[in-house]
């Protein structure tokens, strides 16, 4: 029989308090802690220094809320997570220059975390900014750099959208095309950008 713990949280963080509701069980993996948890409140980039193996978290600056899973080892590393989460008002911060940010009204995240090839998938997920939005997708994964430092390889990209607002200085237009890829180095907390393509 496996066991089960159930409980709420309340947790403080780098940017404010969240809360989380969860059920504990061992997993049907050997040697695996299987968690669900509801969030609310969760400001992914207060947890950067927490959960270091966790791509892209420095870069979103706003609340979540949503459910989330995860399969962890019993020293507590993780070994797999998805989510779903609801977006609430914040920014997106660029990685490398924290004074450009991309201001966000509401959006969702649909994220799958493949601990083993430490990469972070992202599905089409929508954001909302002003009377702009863009449904993205892409993945942000760990590589090992000529140097041997390890980098977070970054490719996000959207088909579908609409750019509107001050941050671009343009009329409202449709989005046929967005492509970002570069590698973002954890030590330096510079991202390089390798192509930006915007079509609209």
């Amino acid at each position: 029989k496996r066991s089960t713990l159930t409980g709420s949280l309340t947790f403080a963080s780098a940017s404010g308090p969240w809360g989380m509701t969860f059920k504990v069980e061992e997993g049907e993996k050997a040697n695996a802690i299987a968690l669900e948890a509801s969030v609310r409140d969760l400001v992914p980039r207060g947890l950067t220094a927490m959960l270091p193996d966790v791509p892209g978290l420095e870069a979103l600056d706003a609340p979540l809320s949503g459910q989330a899973r995860l399969q962890l080892s019993p020293e507590g590393r993780v070994l797999g997570a998805n989510a779903k989460l609801d977006l609430g008002r914040g920014v997106l911060v660029i990685p490398g220059n924290e004074r450009q940010t991309i201001p966000l009204e509401v959006g969702t995240l649909d994220m799958t975390f493949d601990a083993a090839n430490r990469r972070l998938l992202i599905a089409p997920s929508r954001l909302q900014w002003n009377q702009g939005h863009a449904t993205i997708a892409g993945s942000i994964a760990a590589v090992d750099s000529a140097g041997g430092k390890s980098v977070w390889a970054v490719d996000i990209k959207s088909t579908d959208g609409m750019l509107s607002g001050d941050e671009f200085a343009v009329p409202a237009v449709a989005l046929e095309e967005l492509v970002l890829r570069g590698n973002f180095a954890p030590d330096t907390g510079v991202l390089a950008v390798t192509q930006a393509r915007v079509r609209a």
